[in-house]
């Protein structure tokens, strides 16, 4: 019993401190009291800072949400192509060959962030877990001595030829052409005409507001509005893109105009 009670001063203490943090004043007649009580959330996100974030939950009330490191994050949505930018994680799952080569167009691709928990590298496609597999390994390693479904394995060299779940970081480069580095390995890849982009995210950096946000975490009695996120999930109400390039106005095109060979195009409403 006094072990919980210190632990829970500890922690009330902690969240005071973080509050002071960010620039929150307490009252000065007053000494901070560790109480505090749990916070289930659920509403549309207003902003993202650099030490938490803003809310409204389903009452109207708005909340400031303080997230530490150690909170669990979660952002999940869709994104379109032109989104992808060079510095991106991603995974995604492609048939190598014996050249250690992706000829086929990837249909598929998430984006993710790269950590101990979602290392870079090359997995057979089905491992059931990055930890399981360790930090990843090259499409050049052996992979046909493991107790896996079994691979095609080259006459020439130690590649071996298979489906494989690779994760990586991204480089965009001019033509529209990506190539992923995935520890040991890089490969270049081509994206299908329609490609189905997800979004899976430990942090709240591309989070926009509207978004649908939950978190549970505690809040104070004494400090009604100010919350210490625990987990956070937030789902994106529309998915991400990038600018899109305009082109400048005022400079005639040396091509000639196009004949008219059907309907008019209808206007764009606004």
């Amino acid at each position: 019993m006094f072990f919980r009670l210190v632990l829970v001063a500890s922690f009330g203490l902690g969240f005071f401190t973080s509050l002071q943090a960010q620039g929150v004043r307490l009252p000065q007649n007053r000494q901070p009291v560790a109480q505090t009580q749990p916070a289930d959330l659920q509403g549309t996100l207003e902003n993202v800072g650099s030490s938490g974030l803003t809310m409204v939950d389903s009452n109207n009330q708005t909340w400031r949400v303080f997230v530490p490191q150690n909170a669990k994050v979660q952002v999940t949505g869709t994104a379109e192509a032109n989104f992808l930018r060079s510095g991106l994680g991603v995974e995604f799952e492609a048939t190598v060959n014996d050249r250690g080569t992706i000829q086929e167009k990837v249909g598929e691709l998430t984006i993710v962030t790269l950590s101990r928990k979602k290392p870079m590298g090359v997995f057979p496609a089905n491992a059931v877990s990055d930890a399981q597999d360790g930090f990843g390994v090259g499409v050049e390693a052996d992979l046909g001595n493991a107790k896996k479904k079994p691979h095609k394995r080259a006459k020439a060299g130690k590649t071996v030829a298979g489906t494989y779940r690779i994760v990586g970081r991204l480089a965009v480069g001019r033509g529209g052409k990506l190539s992923v580095h995935a520890g040991r390995g890089m490969f270049q890849i081509e994206l299908a005409e329609q490609p189905t982009i997800s979004v899976n995210v430990a942090h709240c950096n591309i989070a926009r507001k509207g978004d649908k946000i939950s978190v549970q975490g505690i809040s104070m009695p004494a400090r009604p509005g100010l919350a210490q996120a625990q987990v956070v999930n937030i789902v994106l109400s529309e998915p991400l893109t990038g600018i899109k390039k305009k082109r400048p106005s005022g400079k005639s095109s040396s091509r000639p105009p196009k004949k008219n060979r059907g309907l008019p195009e209808p206007a764009v409403e606004p």
